[in-house]
């Protein structure tokens, strides 16, 4: 079978989305695993502060300077199909 050039870069177009979204995903599983690190410290950090002192107890939300919180994001994981449409959902 001969490709046209219009399947041809069609072709070249889904193979870059693809190298795109494993790009975003490998990302994604990056930060979520820096946010995870992030709520780690922030937890120890609260517990070993100023003013607590071993058996004492505490409170989370009391050692900790108060900020607003950025948006929770819902992003699925990329299954593999439509990349196209996953690519226009996430924007």
């Amino acid at each position: 079978m001969v490709e046209t050039r219009a399947q041809a870069m069609a072709n070249e177009r889904m193979d870059n989305l693809e190298i795109t979204l494993q790009s975003i995903q490998t990302q994604i599983e990056n930060l979520s695993k820096l946010i995870s690190k992030g709520k780690e410290e922030a937890h120890e950090e609260a517990y070993n502060s100023k003013g607590h002192s071993e058996g004492e107890s505490t409170h989370w939300g009391t050692h900790q300077q108060s900020r607003p919180r950025p948006p929770k994001l819902d992003i699925h994981k990329f299954e593999g199909s439509h990349p196209a449409a996953w690519v226009a959902k996430k924007e």
